[in-house]
């Protein structure tokens, strides 16, 4: 969507337009669950490509699943909106306080959320998303926290995800598995002596997006295989035994 949106055009009209069409969806996080759904409804019914039509399913699902919407009584249960908007300006929750938070670094964070859920290419990943926004809404995450596990779901499939929502576990992983390296390389694993474990952070990805609140986060982890440099000494001793065997090779003492 925002490639769309952000694309060369030939018109004056259509770039104030699509101007125009950008803050609408960054203004999102400043309105009450319903409103923000109305606009998107809204946004949804004007003309665009098949990719726009998938960004405003994944805005949509994100938007229901982060305020906790009731479908039977068609009602949100919770405004998490808000509690997302006041985390991530530093706004203080209290009324009475003159301060309002940071304007300008909502509408920085809001842009780096909203291409999050451009990325995100399925409903269900738009729901893991809005997961941890829920998390960081109730402060059981910082935002550090909530961009790293963002990335994480941005950059792995769908299936990928659902692999790790059925498989991490405590103890140590055999070292066969061609998403080793895939998970490896978002920090999720790590090598220990006889393998590889999953990191805390598959854990609190597991925890907080893929299966929210519904798992714990384990306090002891396996020690990783760190491979440190030789000392000098170690060096040394290690030459000596490389020319005493030298030694005996060259004079047939083996």
């Amino acid at each position: 969507m925002l490639s769309t949106v952000n694309n060369m055009v030939s018109s004056e009209t259509v770039k104030v337009v699509a101007k125009d069409l950008y803050h609408k969806i960054l203004d999102v996080l400043n309105l009450d669950p319903i409103a923000a759904l109305d606009l998107i409804k809204d946004l949804k019914n004007l003309p665009s490509t098949i990719r726009d039509g998938i960004f405003f399913e994944c805005f949509e699902a994100y938007i229901l699943n982060l305020n906790e919407y009731d479908h039977e009584k068609k009602a949100f249960v919770e405004d998490n909106l808000k509690k997302l908007v006041i985390s991530l300006t530093e706004a203080s929750p209290n009324d009475e306080t003159d301060y309002v938070g940071d304007s300008t670094k909502l509408y920085e964070y809001a842009k780096r959320i909203v291409k999050l859920i451009d990325d995100c290419g399925t409903i269900q990943k738009a729901v893991y998303l809005s997961n941890i926004s829920r998390a960081l809404a109730k402060h059981e995450i910082d935002k550090r926290l909530f961009f790293k596990l963002g990335q994480c779901i941005r950059m792995l499939t769908e299936e990928d995800l659902l692999f790790l929502r059925e498989n991490v576990k405590e103890g140590i992983i055999s070292g066969e598995g061609d998403y080793i390296d895939d998970f490896r390389g978002l920090g999720l694993m790590y090598e220990v002596d006889t393998g590889f474990a999953y990191s805390k952070k598959a854990f609190q990805l597991l925890k907080y997006a893929l299966d929210y609140e519904g798992r714990s986060i384990p306090e002891k982890f396996p020690e990783r295989n760190i491979i440190t440099a030789a000392t000098k000494d170690e060096i040394k001793e290690a030459m000596e035994k490389v020319d005493e065997i030298d030694g005996r090779t060259k004079w047939g003492k083996f």
